[in-house]
C-alpha cells in the first residue's frame, strides 16, 4: 500500500511538473507572438479578370488596420499604396497615426481608381512602445459585374519583424514637425523665421538656374528678394518620405505655391516643384537644412 501511495505521488509530481512546463511553454509561445513593430505586405486588387477574354472587373478596396491588443495602443507609421509593378501610387498618411486598444482605422481605394491593377498592394509599418499582440491587417475588395456582386478578403503577411523607421522614430517626428512649420514661416514673409531652418554651411540650388547659393548671407539675399517681391498664396508642402541615418537625414516632398507679384509689371508665377532636403542634426538636438535642392515636378 505504501509503495502504491509512493508511486501515485511520483506520478502526481510528474503530471504537475508536466503541466507547469506546458504552461511555461504556452506563456513563452505567447510572449514570442508579441511584437513591438512590423512591416506588413497586404495584397489588394483594384480589378480582377473573368472569362476567356479577361474582361476586367473593377473593385473598391478597403484596407482595415485593427489593433487587437486589449491594453496597449499602436502607431501606424506609414500605409503606402503600390501598383502591380511596385511603383508608389499614394502615401495614405504623412506621419504616425495612433490606434487605441481595440480600435481600427481604414483606408479606401475607390472603384474608379484603376491604377493599382491585379497585383497592387499596401506596405504598412507599425510600432508600439512595448510588446503587443500584432494588429490584424486585412483588405476587403467589393464590386459588381452584370448584376452580380463580387467580394473577397486578403490578409497581410509580415515581411520584416520591426520597422526601418523604428530606431530613428523620434528624430523622424522632429523632422516632420519642422516640415509642417516651414511653409507657414515662408508665407509669413518673416525673413528671420525663414532663415532659422538653415544650417550655417547650407547650400540652395535647383530650378534650372545656374546659381548656387552657399552660406547664410547668399541664402538670406535670395529669400529676401522673393519675399520682398512676392506674396505667397495657395502654399502647400507635402512630405513624401523621410530617411534618417544617424546625424543625417533626407526629406523628399512636393511644394506648390502661387507667387503673386507686389509690383506692377511682374508676372504671377505658379510653382510645382520636387524638394529634396539634406538635413544635419545640430548639437542642441534640432535639425537644420544643409542642402536644399529643388526641380520641377
Amino acid at each position: 500500500m505504501e509503495k502504491t501511495r509512493n508511486n501515485l505521488n511520483a506520478w502526481l509530481w510528474i503530471l504537475a511538473a508536466s503541466g507547469l512546463l506546458f504552461i511555461q511553454a504556452a506563456d513563452a509561445r505567447t510572449n514570442g507572438d508579441l511584437s513591438t513593430g512590423q512591416t506588413v505586405y497586404v495584397p489588394v486588387y483594384s480589378h480582377i479578370y473573368q472569362g476567356d477574354r479577361e474582361s476586367p472587373v473593377y473593385l473598391a478596396v478597403t484596407l482595415s488596420i485593427r489593433n487587437v491588443d486589449p491594453k496597449k495602443p499602436i502607431a501606424v507609421l506609414s500605409a503606402d499604396y503600390f501598383d502591380s509593378k511596385g511603383n508608389l501610387l499614394k502615401k495614405h498618411q504623412e506621419g504616425p497615426v495612433h490606434i487605441p486598444p481595440g480600435s481600427s482605422i481604414r483606408y479606401v481605394v475607390p472603384e474608379s481608381d484603376k491604377t493599382g491593377g491585379s497585383g497592387a498592394f499596401f506596405m504598412v509599418a507599425w510600432r508600439s512602445d512595448g510588446p503587443v499582440n500584432p494588429p490584424i491587417l486585412e483588405s476587403v475588395m467589393i464590386g459588381t459585374k452584370s448584376q452580380q456582386g463580387i467580394s473577397f478578403t486578403s490578409r497581410g503577411e509580415v515581411v520584416v519583424e520591426g520597422t526601418p523607421e523604428q530606431a530613428p522614430m523620434a528624430e523622424r517626428e522632429k523632422i516632420l514637425r519642422m516640415a509642417e512649420e516651414w511653409a507657414p514661416a515662408l508665407t509669413s514673409g518673416n525673413i528671420e523665421k525663414g532663415m532659422s531652418f538653415y544650417a550655417k554651411d547650407a547650400l540652395v540650388a535647383g530650378g534650372g538656374r545656374d546659381a548656387v547659393y552657399v552660406g547664410p548671407a547668399k541664402i538670406r539675399k535670395l529669400l529676401a528678394h522673393h519675399l520682398d517681391s512676392y506674396n505667397i498664396t495657395a502654399c502647400s508642402f507635402r512630405v513624401r518620405s523621410v530617411t534618417v541615418v544617424k546625424d543625417w537625414a533626407e526629406l523628399r516632398g512636393e511644394f506648390k505655391a502661387v507667387w503673386k507679384p507686389k509690383k506692377e509689371g511682374m508676372a504671377e508665377e505658379k510653382e510645382f516643384s520636387n524638394y529634396i532636403w539634406v538635413l544635419k542634426k545640430q548639437t542642441d538636438g534640432s535639425w537644420k537644412i544643409a542642402r536644399f535642392l529643388f526641380y520641377p515636378a
